[in-house]
């Protein structure tokens, strides 16, 4: 049995954005409800955020957000891209190992292997010993939120993984069953960030280069496809691919597989790749960094006090349609279980006034009118 890895540490942290997880519910009948919500609408857009149905996906909008970048002078921490889209939702491909599939059958999870949450994916680990061999490149991701003018997104799990250089997938492909390598996990820094040190993929039959990777709301739900928020796929340029297939060892399938295939053919990147096109640079020499800006919808979230206001108006509208509809139920009842409701005023407090001060003039005219009748 394979090293299971440990459950993380790190507490679950909130999400959601947007005025739209903020409507109010219709609740009619409850007592002063009206005016509960208008006041409730006053936390606007405060609050924390949790994660929306135990990580079901928010990045279901589309579009793109702009705004400047804010560097920090003292650190040069760039804290939010200049300019994000939502990147498409993309196929996990055959070969996941999220726990969604079998391989060789059993269910191929490696998101629950020990060691799988790391930077440097080209070694096996759990037992397994095989090192991935091939042209050195790093992978950065940066996640950001297109929701709230591409903010950097702190805490969140990506679980990334892609082909050998031989094309050939761990856990699934023939030659490589027993390895497990080119899969790793991360939690996304301050920044944003996460960057993952592998090597460059080859370019197998049908498919232009790619790497795949999966968004998870932290290390505690990266545990399986079910909590995944989203799941993409990153491009290579093709001159980039071109210039290490035709000059590194170990890549000659590559060169003709590559040639033979193009984004516009491509079963995944052929409706655009321009929000999944990686910045790659580098020699083969030297290695190649790739970098990619990932965006993805997260919604604001009520806040918890909120959240509990709601629910106990809910509860007192309950109470009080039960109330009423009881058999037996009086309208002093009502008073006593404060549901009793209060006929609409026609006029307003200055209105009862004056017609309360009028009925005492014409009485004390009255009184005094008697009298005088009297005596004549």
């Amino acid at each position: 049995m394979l090293p299971v890895r440990p459950a993380a540490t790190t507490t679950t942290a909130a999400l959601c954005t947007t005025w739209r997880c903020w409507a109010r519910p219709r609740l009619p009948g409850a007592p002063g409800f009206l005016a509960v919500a208008g006041a409730l609408a006053l936390f606007g857009s405060g609050g924390g955020a949790t994660d929306v149905g135990s990580a079901a996906a928010s990045e279901a909008s589309s579009g793109s957000t702009t705004t400047p970048a804010t560097t920090s002078p003292a650190t040069g921490t760039t804290t939010a891209s200049a300019s994000c889209s939502v990147i498409p939702e993309e196929t996990a491909g055959p070969y996941p190992a999220d726990g969604s599939n079998t391989a060789n059958g059993a269910v191929a999870n490696a998101l629950m292997l020990s060691g799988i949450v790391r930077s440097d994916i080209r070694s096996s680990i759990a037992g397994a010993t095989g090192v991935a061999a091939g042209v050195l490149l790093t992978v950065t991701i940066e996640l950001v939120n297109t929701n709230a003018t591409c903010a950097d997104l702190a805490g969140y799990a990506v679980y990334l993984w892609h082909c050998d250089r031989e094309g050939r997938y761990s856990l699934y492909s023939a030659g490589v069953t027993g390895e497990n390598y080119l899969r790793g996990v991360q939690v996304t820094a301050s920044d944003g960030t996460v960057t993952f040190t592998t090597v460059f993929p080859g370019c197998y039959s049908g498919r232009m280069p790619h790497i795949h990777f999966e968004i998870y709301r932290d290390a505690n739900t990266a545990t399986a496809f079910s909590n995944k928020l989203k799941t993409s796929q990153i491009a290579l340029p093709d001159d980039i691919c071109s210039t290490d297939y035709a000059n590194a060892s170990g890549y000659s399938a590559s060169v003709a597989n590559l040639a033979r295939i193009s984004f516009a053919t491509d079963n995944v990147f052929s409706d655009g790749v321009s929000a999944q096109l990686a910045t790659v640079t580098g020699s083969v020499a030297n290695g190649y960094a790739a970098r990619l800006v990932v965006g993805i919808t997260i919604r604001r979230s009520r806040p918890k006090s909120m959240a509990r206001t709601l629910a106990t108006v809910a509860g007192l509208t309950r109470a009080c349609s039960e109330s009423r509809s009881a058999v037996g139920a009086t309208p002093r009842r009502a008073r006593q279980t404060g549901c009793a409701q209060r006929s609409p005023r026609r006029h307003g407090r200055g209105s009862r006034r004056r017609s309360s001060s009028r009925v005492r003039r014409a009485a004390n005219e009255d009184a005094h009118a008697a009298p005088r009748a009297a005596r004549s």
